[in-house]
């Protein structure tokens, strides 16, 4: 294992493959989270950090839970989210850039929070591994970072195997982030109130 594997699987074009690249280069699950894998990012994603997920679609919300159907990327692509050290404008940028491509897409949605959750809440499940936690941090976004895991389903696995093993892990998922969902007139003294439905 190096560096330079991880590195090339931060790299890696195909977005919907990243999750495979980083799990294939290290030997041990999550391996790449010991290095600073993005070289925009300060560092790697320690386990005493708070992370932060922005909530811009109204269906994602059912009852104050995150709905599992909208989590399935964990083994793609990987879950975006900010470490809660970024700066005012990574939030603000990343809140932006949801809302536009929503447009693009013929979809209204716009800003109904913000989930905190610490990263010990998602890396580990008792003492075993659950979610990978990696800083792919980007020129404008240097506190960005991605929770991944490795393939869910052996080769061979039909697609209903895969979308069920999907759904049963966004459920740990969900109840491992809790609902701690700050609204934006309460996240940083209203900084995404210009997003919000009622702006």
């Amino acid at each position: 294992m190096s560096c330079e594997n991880c590195r090339a699987a931060f790299a890696h074009a195909n977005d919907d493959e990243r999750a495979r690249k980083f799990d294939e280069a290290a030997p041990r699950p999550c391996g790449c989270e010991k290095y600073r894998v993005s070289p925009h990012s300060p560092g790697p994603v320690t386990d005493d950090e708070v992370l932060c997920l922005l909530v811009s679609d109204p269906q994602m919300i059912v009852d104050g839970w995150l709905h599992p159907s909208k989590l399935a990327n964990f083994d793609t692509s990987g879950q975006s989210v900010l470490r809660e050290a970024a700066a005012d404008n990574e939030f603000e940028n990343t809140m932006a850039e949801l809302v536009s491509r929503s447009k693009e897409r013929g979809k209204h949605r716009w800003c109904l929070g913000v989930l905190r959750f610490p990263v010990h809440a998602v890396r580990y499940c008792a003492s075993d591994r659950f979610l990978c936690v990696y800083d792919t941090g980007m020129e404008h976004k240097p506190f960005h970072a991605d929770l991944m895991c490795g393939p869910l389903v052996p080769d061979g696995a039909t697609g209903g195997q895969l979308k069920r093993a999907r759904m049963e892990l966004a459920r740990e998922v969900i109840t491992a982030l809790g609902r701690e969902i700050v609204g934006p007139s309460d996240f940083r003294s209203g900084l995404l109130m210009r997003f919000s439905k009622a702006s």
